[in-house]
């Protein structure tokens, strides 16, 4: 689940409810269902699938934490049973390479959910939306504070346009 480096045009900030919402109907038929997440950012990520069996990278004896935690995390892509990624390369070619997994999801930004899809019988990223026009949950703090500030410096030209035509523009 990309988070840092994500969260601009096609490269949505995907809700973790999508994700959760795509577990919960895999631990309908496999109970004893372990997650292992995979992402940039686990402290945003991980408080909300407290009902699942989660394990990281963090979790792996041997394995300390560092700068290469995406070397753990593909690998861990390449072996799942059931995949869900993200819009990004990165998780695409880990789906290209798991002989593994029985069912591939990805986020659609169109659809808002996780949609099943076939890594070798697909675009690698999905670009149907774009994350500026979709709303700002899909949007990181960087993008949304430079809308924020774009929007702030219209209003403050239009008041200006309109104090200029209200006074006179020589008075």
């Amino acid at each position: 689940m990309r988070r840092g480096d994500y969260g601009y045009e096609y490269f949505f900030l995907a809700p973790n409810e999508w994700y959760i919402q795509w577990l919960r109907e895999l631990k309908q038929t496999h109970k004893d269902l372990t997650v292992f997440i995979a992402t940039d950012d686990l402290d945003s990520i991980s408080p909300d699938f407290d009902e699942f069996n989660v394990i990281t990278a963090n979790d792996i004896p041997g394995i300390e934490k560092s700068q290469h935690d995406f070397f753990v995390d593909f690998a861990a892509m390449v072996e799942a049973d059931f995949l869900a990624t993200a819009n990004s390369s990165f998780s695409f070619l880990a789906a290209l390479l798991n002989g593994n997994a029985t069912r591939f999801s990805r986020p659609s930004l169109a659809e808002r959910r996780l949609l099943d899809f076939e890594p070798w019988d697909s675009e690698v990223l999905l670009r149907d939306r774009l994350a500026e026009q979709e709303g700002n949950e899909f949007l990181n703090k960087e993008v949304r504070a430079r809308r924020e500030r774009k929007r702030f410096s219209n209003r403050a030209k239009r008041a200006g346009s309109k104090l200029l035509r209200l006074f006179g523009k020589g008075r």
